[in-house]
């Protein structure tokens, strides 16, 4: 689990679902894709509004932020 400040959980489900098909697609193994999922409902859930989601730079940067990884060597 990620310890971050909630802002907005809207679309939260959505975004790790997003997150976890675009880890699949990348070639990602499932904890990886899993991992991914994680970083983008966190980084969705910490900013305001329904459509905040992240670049894969802005993803990077969260999943260093948050100490994912797995992510990182997994050259997302």
């Amino acid at each position: 689990a990620l310890r971050i400040p909630v802002v907005n959980t809207t679309g939260a489900g959505d975004a790790f679902n997003a997150g976890f098909i675009a880890g699949k697609l990348r070639g990602l193994g499932t904890d990886q894709a899993v991992a991914m999922a994680h970083a983008v409902a966190g980084y969705k859930i910490s900013r305001g509004g329904a459509r905040q989601t992240p670049d894969m730079e802005e993803l990077r940067t969260f999943a260093g932020e948050q100490g994912l990884t797995e992510l990182l060597s997994a050259g997302i």
